[in-house]
């Protein structure tokens, strides 16, 4: 597995860039309404009220796994993956 940690400035570019991607889906959410991507941008822009300070409020973790280990992986395993703590 490769994770790749990138931060920024505007969620809207991170979440359309991760469910715009042909084929993508949204496997985990936490704190957010995830009915549509509009929806997601707009809670994430409301919790960053509560700290205005905030200059990098985007972090964004991409994992990328081996064609190999294709047919192993499930949705569960990918959440699994994302939630996990170091």
């Amino acid at each position: 597995m490769i994770g790749k940690i990138t931060q920024g400035k505007y969620f809207a570019g991170v979440v359309n860039y991760a469910l715009g991607k042909k084929d993508a889906r949204l496997l985990d959410s936490m704190g957010v309404f995830d009915e549509s991507a509009s929806y997601i941008i707009r809670c994430f822009d409301y919790q960053c009220l509560l700290n205005p300070r905030l200059e990098n409020k985007v972090g964004h973790i991409s994992l990328s796994f081996s064609v190999q280990d294709q047919e192993r992986l499930t949705d569960e395993i990918g959440r699994a993956s994302g939630r996990e703590r170091g």
